[in-house]
């Protein structure tokens, strides 16, 4: 309604812009990667190197997989109610313990100041995992500079321009007939790195006999 025509009467302006970073590999050409968190990690099963060295067939080539909505059948929808001891926010997340975080590091308050409830999510398909605690901070910061109740339930052009898309993969590969090395690269958040990667390849390890991830 009227909010949405003030909301689009808003307008941005950015400096220093530069050529985006759209795909897997334009980040490869241009080395742009976020560095991962701690020491670097290699799952390693077998001796592929040394099967692949001493296999006369050996089949070479890529795959990759472009990026996808998540078309949740409910957008992002939070309340946050400013309480005598803290805040009570009713989110519709699929993570509700870092949505408790994200509102008290906002806020600057303790975790144990912040009550988060969950009704139900309105459909979600891993798009309310993390997302949801932008629409969960910025009610809460609301109510907190208002000390009154605030909502917000997203249209569903805001809701895909900050939700984005599942992540898109990238592999490079060798196949002989024993082994198999698989390199994924994700775009994204490098958390999902081991959240996303490594259960797919635990999960086909009964179908290869050797790979390294790296």
């Amino acid at each position: 309604g009227v909010r949405q025509c003030h909301s689009r009467a808003v307008v941005v302006g950015y400096e220093d812009v530069r050529k985006p970073i759209l795909t897997i590999q334009d980040a490869i050409a241009a080395q742009s990667f976020y560095p991962f968190p701690g020491p670097q990690q290699v799952l390693s099963v077998g001796d592929a190197p040394a099967a692949i060295a001493a296999s006369a067939h050996i089949f070479e080539g890529e795959i990759s997989c472009g990026t996808q909505y998540h078309f949740h059948m409910e957008t992002h929808t939070t309340v946050c109610l400013p309480e005598d001891q803290g805040y009570t926010v009713y989110s519709s997340t699929q993570w509700t313990d870092l949505t408790q975080s994200a509102v008290a590091t906002v806020l600057g308050i303790p975790v144990s100041s912040v009550d988060v409830r969950v009704k139900r999510l309105g459909g979600a398909y891993g798009a309310k995992i993390t997302r949801g605690h932008q629409a969960a901070a910025a009610c809460a910061l609301g109510a907190c500079l208002t000390r009154r109740p605030v909502r917000m339930h997203m249209d569903i052009d805001t809701n895909m321009q900050m939700v984005g898309k599942r992540f898109p993969f990238y592999a490079q590969f060798k196949v002989i007939l024993i082994a198999l090395i698989l390199c994924v690269v994700c775009a994204h958040f490098v958390f999902m790195r081991t959240c996303v990667v490594a259960p797919k390849l635990f999960k086909d390890y009964n179908r290869v006999e050797s790979f390294h991830l790296f």
